[in-house]
């Protein structure tokens, strides 16, 4: 059995590699997007969009091996996702339905 204060040292050790992995995967990708982008002539919009998509991509896998490294729970961490897109699913429905209320009334208002 590890003493705690070196299981806690392997996991400050490897929490900063793996964040020092994702900066430097990130830097790669962005220049190679940003350069890919710019010979193929494409919009700046969808390059920067791109590139946020790439960076979002890698920083859940960041924070997935974080977890992992840290040993925390995942199953509260799925509910209080679960919970969370059910609110933000009903609260999209719900500003649809006062959209679509609104656009008929104008329409039969015409």
């Amino acid at each position: 059995m590890e003493q705690p204060s070196l299981q806690l040292a392997t996991q400050v050790g490897l929490s900063l590699l793996a964040t020092v992995l994702y900066l430097v995967l990130l830097a790669i990708t962005q220049a190679a997007i940003g350069a890919f982008g710019r010979r193929q002539m494409f919009v700046e919009k969808r390059i920067v969009y791109t590139k946020k998509f790439f960076k979002l991509c890698y920083f859940t896998l960041l924070l997935l091996a974080i977890i992992v490294l840290w040993g925390i729970d995942i199953r509260g961490i799925l509910i209080f996702a679960s919970s969370f897109f059910a609110l933000v699913g009903m609260a999209l429905f719900a500003g649809w339905s006062v959209l679509s209320s609104l656009t008929a009334s104008i329409i039969l208002f015409f």
